[in-house]
């Protein structure tokens, strides 16, 4: 069984999780930072809808970049499983 049978996997679960981190962690800070905000300066809801929406369009953004990213790196290895095997087929004959 060769390496990448073992492993084929793993760069899909790692993409995924990439994206599970850019939905969950600027939301996450958007929320606490919010709503501290918001009890300090008696503003409710005030910060915390202004920070929801910039946690929105950062995870927007990062989610573009890290999928550009990703499938940009899956063209390359296309390309070169392509090459691979065009150079192992002009061996045989």
């Amino acid at each position: 069984m060769s390496n990448f049978d073992k492993n084929y996997w793993q760069k899909g679960l790692n993409f995924a999780l990439e994206l599970c981190g850019w939905l969950v962690g600027p939301l996450v800070v958007a929320l606490f930072l919010g709503d501290f905000l918001d009890q300090k300066y008696q503003t409710a809801p005030r910060y915390f809808w202004i920070l929801v929406g910039l946690a929105f369009a950062i995870t927007i953004i990062g989610l573009a970049i890290e999928t550009i990213k990703y499938t940009k790196e899956l063209e390359k290895e296309s390309k070169n499983n392509k090459a691979k095997a065009n150079d192992s087929i002009t061996k045989n004959k």
